[in-house]
């Protein structure tokens, strides 16, 4: 216990030098607060200030805190649970401010909360920490090119004409799409976490798929009203997502290619829900959560996530359907009916082609448009880039450079990938598709060497969804779903590392 606990006579040592430090850390931001004052800052950049000045004083008071024995996996799960309740069903769009206050919204507040117990926790708890620490050495290359990426951005934003902008981009990056990584990859504890985790994501990907089935009978977006009146991009966005004479629907997402981008992720999962059981309650549920999930997939009219959603469902059963034949000795009735279905997929793939290729093509001038579009982004994007193909213009400037105007007037470039190396470079790019190989390689690994039939599933399904959005990003940038590209990334590391922990077991 001594390791883990301080002494009276060294916790007052270290209780007078954070008193000390507190008002130190109080006297700069009353400063800060009055020099805001005089030069006229704005409410939201007072309170951003605020925050940052107070960073080292609330590092100093949580490393000078007690340590505890206890495990806090479960409250801070429960917290993840909150995060990822709130991306998937409060509309993002929906965000209030007021006074010139940055915006609120849950999955930012809840983000917050999770993120501070974490670090609280992280200095804290040394079951949590031991637990972090232990995954780490267990992942392997692609966290260490997933830090490499992380450094790689940092210095590519500071290097921007406009470095404190592109910090300020990064760091919302960090926050919104990394934090529930490294966060969930230290608090989920073994694979029943995981596989609740993903039956979580499947349920809301079906309340999601059935509120784009109301706004698709209502004719309009269910949640415009709650949008703020003077955000008139995002009121635009709402009204403008007419196709072939129908609404395209996007739910609680802030664009119909958004939610289809989310859904497809959830197809996998939804196979893991049908096969991971024998019980019937569970092929019911996979079953009703994959046409439910195809269906919102469908009525948001997006190309790419309807091609790439085919495919991962098609990928996901030929690999289920392949294990099958090879564990069970070919010619067994299931092997048979495995042997039927691998047959039926080739074949409607094979039928399927001239559809493929009108979808590619564009069925109609406003798809045609569109594709010609992102043809044009490119041959305006490229040219930039050559000019700065090594640290790129930085986090969040990627686009202006392009300077493609979408409707409304707003900047846009479609690609996430072009938009990745405009913002970080060359060097950028690549970084961030090793890390995505990595962890897709990652988890095809663990289902061929798993022994568990359960895991072997879990991380061939995970797998496949990252391959699917690795696809859906050549004509998506915007960045939202990549925080369930993380919530994947940890589940497929947690089912690595306790693989790993049970083959030391049997040494």
């Amino acid at each position: 216990m001594s390791t883990y606990t301080f002494s009276a006579s060294r916790k007052r040592g270290k209780l007078a030098s954070v008193l000390v430090g507190t008002m130190v850390v109080l006297g700069v931001v009353l400063a800060a607060f009055v020099v805001g004052a005089l030069i006229g800052l704005d409410p939201g950049t007072a309170v951003r200030l605020m925050a940052v000045l107070s960073m080292p004083l609330v590092l100093v008071l949580v490393w000078a805190a007690p340590k505890s024995t206890d495990d806090p996996a479960s409250r801070l799960n429960a917290l993840v649970v909150g995060v990822l309740l709130a991306s998937m069903l409060w509309p993002s769009y929906v965000v209030f401010s007021t006074g010139g206050l940055p915006g609120i919204e849950p999955k930012r507040l809840l983000t917050l909360t999770l993120l501070g117990y974490w670090v609280y926790k992280m200095f804290t708890s040394p079951v949590l920490s031991q637990r972090f620490f232990r995954r780490w050495r267990a992942g392997g290359w692609p966290l260490y090119l997933l830090l490499a990426f992380l450094l790689w951005r940092l210095a590519s934003a500071l290097a921007s004409e406009l470095p404190v902008y592109s910090f300020v981009q990064f760091g919302w990056s960090v926050f919104n799409f990394h934090v529930v990584f490294f966060v969930a990859m230290s608090s989920l504890r073994d694979r029943r976490d995981v596989a609740w985790i993903m039956k979580l994501m499947v349920a809301g990907a079906m309340v999601v798929a059935l509120l784009g089935g109301l706004e698709r009978v209502v004719g309009h977006n269910l949640f415009a009203k709650l949008v703020p009146a003077d955000n008139d991009v995002v009121a635009a966005a709402l009204a403008d997502k007419l196709r072939d004479g129908g609404n395209r629907v996007q739910s609680t997402f802030e664009h119909p290619m958004v939610m289809a981008e989310f859904l497809m992720m959830t197809l996998p999962m939804a196979v893991y829900l049908l096969f991971s059981s024998a019980q019937q309650r569970y092929k019911v549920a996979g079953s009703a959560a994959l046409a439910l999930i195809m269906g919102g997939v469908l009525l948001s009219g997006t190309r790419s996530a309807i091609l790439t959603g085919a495919a991962v469902l098609g990928l996901t059963l030929v690999l289920y359907f392949i294990e099958n034949m090879r564990g069970r000795g070919g010619f067994t009735a299931r092997g048979l009916l495995s042997l039927i279905g691998l047959i039926g997929i080739v074949t409607l793939a094979m039928a399927a082609v001239p559809v493929v290729a009108g979808l590619v093509q564009g069925r109609d001038v406003y798809e045609r448009g569109s594709s010609t579009a992102r043809v044009m982004q490119y041959k305006m994007g490229l040219p930039k880039l050559e000019k700065q193909p090594v640290l790129g213009y930085g986090a969040g400037m990627g686009n202006y450079q392009v300077g493609f105007k979408a409707s409304k007037g707003r900047v846009s470039v479609d690609s996430y990938y072009l938009t990745m190396a405009l913002d970080s470079g060359v060097p950028g790019l690549l970084l961030f598709l090793g890390v995505f190989i990595g962890f897709i390689a990652m988890g095809l690994r663990l289902s061929f060497v798993e022994t568990d039939p359960g895991p072997r599933l879990m991380a061939r399904v995970l797998a496949v969804s990252l391959i699917g959005v690795l696809a859906t990003r050549a004509v998506l940038s915007i960045e939202f779903n990549l925080f369930y590209v993380a919530v994947v990334c940890a589940l497929l590391l947690v089912l690595k590392e306790q693989r790993a922990s049970e083959d030391r077991g049997q040494r």
